[in-house]
């Protein structure tokens, strides 16, 4: 404090950060109040502390809560997403209810398809079992009658021959009925084993050769440097050697040669003519119907091919546009193949 006459008094002590007013007096002079910094740092922190605790809990509460609600709102979707999983592979039954109108309207729009997918599969396996029998029916038929032809002593050792050749082919057509059967029900044809891939190479070439030899074309089976095997299914090689022979025979030109390549994880055969593949069908190669303006063929063969190579573990692939080749790629050890 200042007295009017300047004289000072002071009471304690305080450093140059402390808080401090100044007011006059009615008599004159003046008196300084001074807060220590120390006490306002103290006042501060403790008016502070209690405001920094509630937001704390405030937020972890605010996080709890919301945790809480998502996992109660997301549960019900994830529930249902694995049950759309479920219905491409087996038969999962109603989809679950959550009392959420979002997540209900979803199941029911899931069951709805459910019962459509249902309906889809019994008919085409009908379809299936359906057209399996009446297509054995005529073939055993006519095997028996090319047989009986085949015993007649009319028949010429010739005509003998080209009869057992008839009968050979009808039972390969009979084969590949009950392997597209098979194919259509379980998605898998024939067990898997080690296989010799020049072997059945040369027993497609062979299958194919009278075909080949009527056009004037000829069919080359190149004999590898090594002997090469693949861990596969020697039903669906087959069928998918004649798939890509018989595409070769009626859309490709020139000479065709079957070749095997080694790609070190995996191993290929690979089927190759002189033609030319349409630029405008490469990235539709192998999706059905896809043919060009002047082919006459179905658009069916490449696609089925595909799948049969797909149930086997192997991929189907257009190697080269000109020549024209298709590799079929198997794995080794039974390992599914990536195409380098």
């Amino acid at each position: 404090m200042e007295a009017p006459d300047g004289t000072v008094l002071r009471a304690g002590t305080v450093d140059d950060r402390a808080a401090s007013e100044r007011r006059p007096l009615v008599d004159g002079g003046t008196v300084t109040v001074a807060l220590a910094a120390g006490a306002v740092s103290d006042r501060v922190g403790a008016a502070l502390v209690p405001i920094a605790t509630f937001a704390v809990v405030a937020t972890a509460f605010a996080v709890a809560v919301a945790l809480f609600l998502a996992r109660r709102l997301s549960t019900p979707f994830v529930r249902l997403a694995h049950h759309a999983e479920l219905l491409g592979v087996a038969e999962p039954g109603p989809a679950p209810l959550a009392g959420v109108p979002e997540a209900d309207e979803l199941a029911a729009a899931l069951d709805r398809s459910q019962a459509r997918i249902a309906e889809l599969v019994r008919r085409e396996r009908e379809f299936s079992s359906n057209a399996s029998h009446q297509l054995r029916t005529p073939l055993a038929a006519l095997r028996l009658r090319v047989e009986d032809l085949s015993l007649w002593p009319e028949a010429t050792p010739e005509v003998r021959d080209e009869l057992v050749a008839a009968l050979a082919e009808v039972d390969r057509l009979a084969d590949t009925i009950t392997d597209l059967l098979e194919l259509a029900r379980s998605g898998d044809i024939g067990g898997w084993r080690e296989l010799d891939l020049f072997q059945t190479a040369q027993s497609a070439a062979q299958r194919w050769a009278p075909r080949f030899d009527e056009a004037g074309r000829s069919l080359v089976v190149h004999r590898p440097d090594t002997a090469l095997s693949a861990s596969t299914s020697t039903r669906a090689v087959g069928h998918v050697l004649d798939v890509l022979l018989e595409n070769a025979l009626a859309h490709g030109t020139g000479a065709v040669g079957v070749a095997l390549v080694d790609h070190g994880d995996s191993v290929a055969l690979r089927v190759t003519d002189e033609g030319r593949f349409d630029g405008a069908l490469v990235e539709r190669a192998f999706q059905r119907r896809a043919r060009s303006a002047t082919s006459s063929g179905s658009g069916i063969g490449l696609d089925l091919a595909r799948s049969i190579a797909e149930s086997a573990g192997a991929r189907l692939v257009l190697a080269s546009q000109h020549p024209t080749a298709f590799e079929l790629v198997m794995p080794r050890n039974g390992t599914v193949p990536v195409r380098r």
